[in-house]
């Protein structure tokens, strides 16, 4: 409970706190026209939904992040009617999470109303040699009974080149710097708020394009009233850089601009801040456990955006990890597992479960009860029986992998009750 709490508290902080709403949210526009930039891309788009039918082929938007591929997707389903369902290639990568996520989007009930299918970082789909899910969805695209738009960040990926033989290719470019700072001050008079015309050109060169990074920047620095260093959205950080310089960062602002800046997989980015906390000796326990609250409600926050596909939450982890960490002056840990640990550990859990498959239908009762309660005693009561584990393996056709598993785990249970 205390968990939940802490991400309640930390979430609503970062993204409805003090400041109010993000502005990239609260001025997100609702109509085409209202965006800056790509005034053809926003045209073929709108077009294209109007006269959709069915067999035409899919948009494929394509383009940097923050340019608005997203938000023209939904702008245009807005204004001609339709309701997104949005799925993310990043946690539907192979052929069997492309397919149960399709099953489910495009079952007849949804059918009878006006959808729009929204796949977004195709990009980071899998090939074949992984599972599949590439070729799946290039398979699908051609007879889908709802309008589709896929959205990926390179052109160069060969996702992207794959899909594009299936799919119209719509281009969409950063906004140029005029346009931009345009948007920022119509932003700021609205907000009645006032930063001088250096700081908004710092602010709008910084972002190279980036819409969202313009307003994000422009109001975390609104509290203050002062720019500190701006960071070019060019470098890339490590996971390991970023985490570094997060932890010396003064404030979560100059935290914020080092995550953003690292390319690293949302779930390795709260391993690594995860990791770094429970690993510094030096910390007191206040400290410590105030990051890992914060730590804990990112976790959450990305469970729940896999459980409800809300990925528009996902631009909000940074700035919750960046509020966990700033400040803490401590060094990146890494994964304190070496690969071969993990690779026994897992190898282990597989076994384990195997013995826990084969004794819950014996007993005729689930695998995840069996587990939770009679895992345990059970192996304690097989070890003191005539013959112990080996001889229990043997009779029972497992193998040695499975033997050897079960009686690490057995050492491990004994230690843990003092005999």
């Amino acid at each position: 409970m205390a968990c939940f709490s802490g991400y309640s508290d930390s979430f609503s902080r970062v993204c409805w706190g003090e400041m109010g709403v993000m502005w990239s949210e609260k001025y997100r526009p609702k109509r085409l026209e209202e965006m800056v930039g790509n005034e053809d891309a926003r045209a073929m788009i709108f077009d294209w939904l109007l006269n959709w039918k069915r067999g035409m082929k899919p948009l494929l938007l394509v383009g940097p992040p923050g340019v608005g591929k997203t938000t023209m997707a939904y702008a245009a389903a807005g204004q001609l009617g339709y309701s997104v369902v949005e799925l993310n290639a990043s946690d539907q990568r192979t052929k069997g999470e492309l397919s149960k996520s399709f099953t489910s989007v495009l079952s007849t009930s949804l059918l009878e109303e006006n959808r729009l299918l929204l796949l977004d970082e195709v990009d980071g789909l899998y090939g074949r040699a992984d599972f599949g899910g590439l070729e799946y969805l290039a398979e699908h695209l051609e007879d889908l009974p709802v309008p589709a738009i896929l959205c990926a960040n390179d052109p160069e990926s060969d996702q992207v080149k794959k899909l594009s033989k299936r799919a119209r290719l719509v281009r969409i470019k950063t906004v140029p710097s005029r346009l931009a700072e345009l948007y920022l001050r119509l932003v700021l008079e609205k907000e009645g708020v006032t930063l001088s015309d250096e700081n908004i050109a710092r602010i709008v060169t910084s972002a190279a394009g980036d819409m969202r990074a313009v307003l994000n920047t422009a109001q975390s620095f609104v509290p203050t009233g002062t720019l500190t260093t701006l960071y070019s959205k060019n470098p890339n950080y490590s996971l390991a850089e970023a985490i570094n310089e997060a932890c010396r960062a003064g404030t979560a602002e100059d935290a914020l601009r080092y995550l953003q800046a690292c390319d690293a997989d949302q779930d390795e980015k709260v391993m690594g801040c995860y990791n770094t906390i429970v690993s510094a000796s030096s910390l007191q326990p206040a400290v410590r456990l105030r990051a890992l609250r914060g730590v804990a409600g990112a976790a959450l926050l990305i469970r729940r955006i896999k459980s409800t596909q809300q990925w528009r939450l996902l631009r909000y982890l940074d700035r919750m990890l960046a509020d966990a960490m700033h400040g803490l002056g401590i060094p990146y840990a890494g994964d304190p597992l070496p690969f071969t640990a993990k690779v026994r550990i897992w190898n282990d859990s597989k076994s384990i479960k195997a013995f826990c498959n084969q004794l819950a239908r014996e007993t005729n009762i689930s695998s995840r009860e069996f587990t939770a309660k009679h895992l345990s005693p059970t192996l304690l009561i097989i070890s003191r029986s005539e013959g112990g584990l080996e001889t229990w393996c043997a009779l029972h056709n497992l193998d040695q992998p499975v033997l050897n598993a079960l009686q690490r785990e057995l050492k491990s249970i004994i230690a843990s009750i003092g005999k």
